[in-house]
């Protein structure tokens, strides 16, 4: 019984969270986004699938005739950098231009999810998500998106809540009394 006492009550009914986003937000985001794509996923297996071609293709020039050809080497370098190295480089420079120009992505945001919706406040303006509006939900371990359609939706990253106080788990708790099952991908 004193076990009983000493817990909190939780409140999975209302919660509030504050986001101000960072670089590093939207880099997770966006990198997270980019990389769960199917298309990503053909495109990185075809880089790879290329570059142990192209290297067992090099390595047996060279065992054959004693040197490298620089011809394949340069195609390898150029596959690497194109399909391996490229999409971070250019998804790190998207997001480091986005929160540079983007005033508003920077803005504070107050999300209060209740039994209405989703209610986000900021310095600039006051909207209402209803739970019926919800398309879909994704969460990992640090970052949940909320959709209200397929290119309107909300960024919360797991850092904005308490571990301690178990806001996370909370937070997906509402979710998943609020939202349809089918449209939750939680992990």
């Amino acid at each position: 019984m004193d076990v009983l006492n000493r817990m909190k009550k939780v409140n999975t009914d209302e919660m509030v969270v504050k986001v101000e986003m960072k670089f590093k937000d939207l880099l997770a985001y966006t990198a997270n986004n980019y990389y769960r794509k199917v298309g990503t996923k053909i495109w990185m297996g075809i880089s790879v699938a290329s570059l142990v071609i192209l290297s067992y293709t090099l390595l047996s020039y060279y065992n054959k005739y004693g040197k490298l050809n620089n011809n394949f080497l340069n195609t390898c370098t150029g596959i690497f950098i194109l399909f391996v190295v490229g999409p971070p480089i250019f998804i790190c420079y998207n997001c480091k231009s986005l929160i540079d120009k983007d005033e508003l992505i920077k803005k504070e945001y107050v999300y209060t999810f209740s039994d209405r919706g989703i209610k986000i406040t900021s310095d600039v303006s006051k909207n209402m998500i209803k739970w019926s509006s919800i398309s879909r939900v994704i969460g990992n371990k640090r970052i949940i998106e909320i959709y209200a359609s397929r290119n309107q939706g909300l960024i919360i990253p797991i850092r904005f809540l308490d571990r301690e106080n178990n806001e996370p788990e909370i937070l997906k708790e509402i979710l998943k009394k609020y939202v349809h099952e089918e449209k939750l991908k939680l992990k």
